[in-house]
Order: structure tokens, then C-alpha cells, then sequence
């Protein structure tokens, strides 16, 4: 029997076709199922796919859409609107008319990052001229700019656990110590990896007026940090055209390298700033000024700048004058800036001067809200504040098309609220961040505060009264002009009330 050769190489060829296409899409596999750190138990990929219906969505500062719909595809959002397909495997939520707000973005923090402690040097050490740093540094311990946030950053669970209280769903952080302190780190506030929370490795540079924990005399003053500046500008310009060929030089190489990413300067007060730009002015930079709360002291001036701002909402306390003694040391300064301080965002809003706002100052995170509440008593319109907290931060970063509105192919990153995220009675119920849910407070979706009519048994009438928070009512009983608190229990749809009567108890 002849064999025919061709056919042969034909069928043997087209079995390797079959093989190596199967081989391929094995290997495919294996690549799009691969992780760079190993699990420890059972793997568990689920679809990770959810959709929130029935919510009053608010896409963009001054975009809200009622009975919206937003589904969440593995850490972004699929799709948002009215009319919105749901997946077959997606989980649903109806949260029954509860509203939807992107997360708020914090652009000054330190979070993740441990605080510097500098050596303090006695004065038997004698001045200190030259730099103790080992390597081939710059000359001075206050320029760092070699230091990259990214490389040092660490979650912290309950720091994180604070921000999202407060309805932040991403921070930048760095380490702020010096006069040049390096790169800063974009990060969520998810509880995951540190590999898997940042999103941004270099997002920004960062500079300031104060020499931080450095152990020089030099800079000693002000006037000594701005020559500083300058200084270093001019030197990494000759180490760029040429110095870089006689020496290497650790601090001037970086200088160079991070002038593209988005430059923060941390000032003082208004006239810090001011001072500030006048370098700016000399080496054509373009810094984001983080504020001191008195900006309203000089809004042309800043204007004038044509530059953003990043704002604190530290107020003063109230000061006590109830001694005239204790009230002459209260300068006039120092009391009308309690009582513009609280106005300062609104001046900038009217003003038309860019700005963010940020948590940094507040001794305690926790205190956020309520400072947030205080400027928009004091004249700061809500669209502005939520474009502060969102739009703005994400523009500043260069970041607008990843994060900051609750768009299409955007990190999911949202709350969900009893309601208006500016008013004081408005619970967050919960902070979706990468597409995970953290709770905030126990919700239940259905609001039941109001005023009721409570007819009992013997035909005796009632005002039954629930006010206070959505997750922390407060319940009391009225009649005429007599009011009594009630013990109240609520657990999803049933409800349970105590109270004492001259005549009975009643339960129901």
C-alpha cells in the first residue's frame, strides 16, 4: 500500500494546530488567573458583580438622577443611569431610595506613613554645618526629595477605619518632614494589600517653608528656607546641563525627576503663600498650595496667582473672655479670625479661586463632618463642597478620568447615605471602596422618621415623635404639653416600644 504523503503531513499538521490552540488557551488561563502573592486556603474568585437600584444617584457635582441604578463589575463601575441592564449574576441591592455619592478624596494626609522623630542635639555637640546623612547626598538634611512615599507606605486598619467614617474613599499621603520631602501615594482606603490599595505609586511632589526634623543650624530662619529653595533650583539646573557628568548627586538627581508630577507647597498663612509664588514666579512652577484657613485675609492677591488651593476646616475655639484679665491677652487678630475662619471656603467659592478641601490640621478625623457642616452654615454652597471633595482632587492629580465621579469605567468608589451627605441628620450608611463595601453604621433603607398618631388601648391619643439620626433615633411621646421619652427597639420591620404610664405599663 502506497502511502500518501501529503495528506499525511496534512493530518499530522492539523493535529498539532489542535494541540498547540489547546495548549494556548490553557495558558491563557493560567495567565489571567495568575496572582503575584500566594492564598492561603480555598481560592475563592467570585463574580464580584453588584448592582444598587431604587438610589437617588449623584453622578457629578450638580448631576443627580432619581431612581438610579449603578452596577460595580470587579472593583469599577459597569454602568449608571435610570435604565441601566442589570447582570444575571449580579447581586442585587434595593436600597429603596437612599442616596448615592462618590467618596471623598483627601489630598493632604500622612496616612500609612510613620511620623519622622529627628535626634535632638545638645548643645555641648556644638553647630552642626554639614549633613550626617551617609551617601551621596545633597549637603542638606532638609532637601529629600529622593524619598518616595510609595516605598515606605503601610495601611492602617483603623485610620483607615476613621477616614471612611467620614465618607473618604482615597487619600494622598507623604511623608511630611522637610523643606523638599519627596513623592506622595496615592492610595485607597479599602481594607486590602497594600499592593492592591495603591493607585497611583508617584502622584505628586512635595515642598514646604520648614526644615522638618533636619539637625543643621542652617536653615535657622524663613528667610534662610526660601535661600534654600532657590538654591537647589539653581543647582539641579546645572547638575541637569552638564553637573550630572562630574558628580552624582542622590538628592539633585530626584529634584529633577519629580518636577513633572503635580507640586504641593504647605504654607503657614496668606502671606507664606505669597512668598511661595514669588519663587514659583522665578522658576516657572506651578505649585498647589496647601492653606492655612486664612486665605480670606488676601483673596485678590491669591487670585492673582491664578493657582489651586488645598484648604483646612480648623477653626479656633471660642476663646474665654469671662475674665477681663484673661481677655486682654485676646488680640483683635486673633478674634475676628475666629469669626471669619469658618467663612473662609465660602470667600474662595466667591471669589472663583480653585480649591479642595482637606482633613489635614483636625486633631481628630473624626471631627471632619462637622467642620464641613460649619462652612456650608457659613455661606459654602453644597455643589461646591462636593466638587472640593471629588472633582477638584481628582483634576489636581491629573487623575479625573479614573476616579472623583461615578461614571463608567471609573473605580467604584461611592456611599451610600440616609440623604443629603451635608446635612447634619445624615447617617453613611456604608463606603464602597475598589468595589467593596464598608460598613459605616446599621442601616435599615427604610427612614421612618416623623411624627405618628398613637391610639392605645383605651382610646387615649398620642404624638408619637421619632427624630434624631437615621441609625440613632431618638423617640418620645406627646400630649398637649407633656412629653415622655420612650424605650424603642427596632429590628428590620418589627418595632417594639416600652414606656411607663400612672396607670399601666404598655408593650406593643
Amino acid at each position: 500500500m502506497k502511502l500518501n504523503q501529503s495528506l499525511f503531513f496534512k493530518k499530522v499538521f492539523k493535529s498539532l494546530n489542535v494541540f498547540f490552540v489547546i495548549v494556548f488557551l490553557l495558558a491563557s488561563k493560567l495567565t489571567l488567573a495568575q496572582t503575584t502573592f500566594p492564598v492561603n486556603g480555598p481560592f475563592d474568585e467570585r463574580p464580584e458583580v453588584f448592582a444598587l437600584t431604587n438610589a437617588v444617584i449623584t453622578i457629578a457635582p450638580g448631576q443627580v438622577i432619581e431612581n438610579g441604578t449603578i452596577v460595580v463589575k470587579k472593583g469599577i463601575i459597569e454602568s449608571v443611569g435610570q435604565n441601566v441592564r442589570i447582570p444575571e449574576n449580579a447581586v442585587v441591592y434595593d436600597i429603596q431610595g437612599a442616596h448615592i455619592y462618590p467618596s471623598f478624596i483627601d489630598l493632604y494626609t500622612s496616612y500609612g506613613i510613620k511620623e519622622v522623630s529627628g535626634e535632638r542635639r545638645s548643645r555641648r555637640d556644638g553647630p552642626q554645618f554639614l549633613s550626617d546623612k551617609k551617601g551621596a547626598y545633597g549637603w542638606n538634611e532638609a532637601i529629600k526629595p529622593e524619598i518616595r512615599a510609595h516605598q515606605i507606605f503601610h495601611r492602617d486598619n483603623d485610620k483607615a477605619e476613621s477616614f471612611r467614617n467620614q465618607g473618604f474613599g482615597a487619600v494622598l499621603s507623604h511623608q511630611e518632614d522637610g523643606i523638599a520631602r519627596g513623592t506622595g501615594v496615592f492610595v485607597s482606603l479599602a481594607n486590602k494589600p497594600d499592593n492592591e490599595v495603591i493607585l497611583e505609586d508617584m502622584a505628586s511632589a512635595h515642598y514646604s517653608f520648614d526644615k522638618g526634623s533636619s539637625t543643621q543650624d542652617y536653615p535657622g530662619s524663613l528667610m534662610g528656607a526660601i535661600a534654600l529653595i532657590r538654591q537647589t533650583y539653581l543647582d539641579a539646573e546645572w547638575y541637569k546641563n552638564g553637573g550630572n557628568e562630574k558628580e552624582y548627586n542622590i538628592s539633585l538627581d530626584n529634584w529633577n525627576k519629580i518636577q513633572r508630577l503635580p507640586q504641593f507647597f504647605e504654607i503657614t498663612d496668606w502671606l507664606s503663600l505669597l512668598r511661595a509664588q514669588r519663587i514659583a514666579d522665578e522658576f516657572n512652577k506651578n505649585y498647589i498650595y496647601v492653606g492655612s484657613g486664612d486665605e480670606y485675609q488676601r483673596l485678590e492677591a491669591i487670585k492673582n496667582t491664578g493657582r489651586p488651593l488645598v484648604i483646612p476646616l480648623k477653626f479656633p475655639d471660642a476663646f474665654d473672655v469671662s475674665d477681663p484679665f484673661d481677655a486682654l491677652n485676646v488680640s483683635l487678630a486673633d478674634m475676628m479670625h475666629w469669626e471669619m475662619a469658618p467663612s473662609n471656603a465660602a470667600y474662595l467659592e466667591k471669589h472663583n479661586i480653585d480649591f479642595a478641601i482637606s482633613s489635614h490640621g483636625l486633631e481628630n478625623i473624626n471631627q471632619f463632618r462637622k467642620s464641613l457642616e460649619k462652612a456650608i452654615k457659613h455661606g459654602l454652597s453644597k455643589e461646591a463642597a462636593m466638587k472640593a471633595l471629588t472633582t477638584k482632587p481628582a483634576e489636581i492629580l491629573g487623575l479625573e478620568d479614573k476616579i472623583g465621579t461615578l461614571e463608567k469605567g471609573k473605580i467604584a468608589n461611592f456611599l451610600v447615605t440616609s440623604g443629603d451627605i451635608f446635612d447634619a441628620s445624615t447617617s453613611i450608611y456604608q463606603n464602597w471602596i475598589q468595589g467593596v463595601s464598608h460598613k459605616v453604621t446599621d442601616y435599615d433603607f427604610i427612614d421612618i422618621r416623623g411624627t405618628y398618631e398613637l391610639t392605645l388601648n383605651d382610646m387615649r391619643t398620642f404624638n408619637l415623635i421619632i427624630g434624631g439620626q437615621a441609625h440613632k433615633i431618638d423617640v418620645k411621646l406627646q400630649q398637649d404639653t407633656i412629653e415622655k421619652k420612650i424605650h424603642f427597639e427596632r429590628k428590620h420591620f418589627l418595632i417594639s416600644m416600652m414606656f411607663e404610664d400612672p396607670s399601666a405599663t404598655v408593650e406593643g
